[in-house]
């Protein structure tokens, strides 16, 4: 990422950065298939035995690694002129997922919450980072 940042910032091009959070297939806390997301996980013969989902709750896990590395790809590599967030099917699917414990009835009306949390999330990150 440093590289590819450095040399977009050398030849006067924006970094753009694409985050696929709707689809993460090695992380250990992504949505099982069962919880009514297709394709959440490859339909293996046998479960991955690093594949730790067993409750709802799990996916907290996977909202706190997703914020801590749109911190990292926001705060490390210099200059970010925009984000796609892409694959937001958990969204559509189930969006009562996507809700943080702490987040607050703001996003309840939004099928896209996961969306505009990690946009917000990426906008007060970029803020934080710009102030140090």
């Amino acid at each position: 990422m440093g590289e590819l940042a450095a040399a977009c910032e050398k030849r006067g091009l924006g970094f753009f950065l694409y985050y696929s959070y709707g689809a993460d297939w090695r992380h250990p806390y992504f949505l099982s298939n069962d919880v009514g997301v297709p394709c959440s996980r490859p339909e293996y013969p046998v479960d991955d035995p690093a594949y730790r989902y067993a409750r709802e709750e799990d996916f907290q896990h996977y909202l706190r690694f997703v914020d801590n590395q749109l911190r990292e790809l926001l705060c490390n590599y210099g200059s970010v002129a925009g984000v796609w967030f892409d694959l937001v099917s958990p969204c559509y699917y189930r969006p009562d997922l996507s809700r943080s414990p702490r987040s607050t009835s703001r996003y309840a009306s939004c099928s896209l919450r996961h969306s505009f949390r990690s946009s917000r999330v990426s906008r007060a990150m970029r803020i934080s980072c710009l102030k140090k």
